[in-house]
């Protein structure tokens, strides 16, 4: 069931590429952030409560809830599964992004291809042109 979850995700990743703002992570941002103050403590033990309540405390809610709507109804918890699996893929298409940064080196345009590099990263790029290029 698990390969079935992962193709059907994949299936709905690539027919509705619209959907692509709903992975948005700035609501895992906002969590993170609210937990900032433990996880900055100088005291051990509650930077590490901060951490273990940042992840943990998704992670189990997340179980909690393919485990009760599995046990209503195997559908529900394929369907979790699948919904899941897709959230997960990220925020955006790794591969458009990819094209659209080659294409624009290709045609020697360096803002564009900067602008790409930046939107990938999420962060700034390197500026010589050789950097960028981790294979080369």
């Amino acid at each position: 069931m698990s390969f079935l979850a992962a193709l059907f995700a994949l299936i709905l990743d690539q027919v509705f590429r619209q959907l692509e703002p709903l992975r948005d992570p700035r609501w895992f941002r906002a969590y993170a952030e609210a937990f900032i103050g433990l996880v900055r403590s100088s005291r051990p033990g509650r930077a590490s409560a901060g951490v273990v309540l940042i992840v943990l405390v998704p992670a189990f809610a997340v179980l909690f809830v393919g485990d009760l709507l599995y046990h209503i109804w195997e559908g529900l918890g394929f369907v979790y599964a699948v919904v899941l699996f897709w959230f997960c893929l990220g925020p955006r298409d790794l591969h458009t992004q990819g094209q659209a940064y080659m294409e624009a080196v290709q045609a020697g345009d360096e803002l564009k291809a900067t602008q790409h590099a930046t939107e990938i990263l999420d962060a700034v790029p390197p500026a010589v042109p050789l950097e960028r290029c981790l294979g080369c």
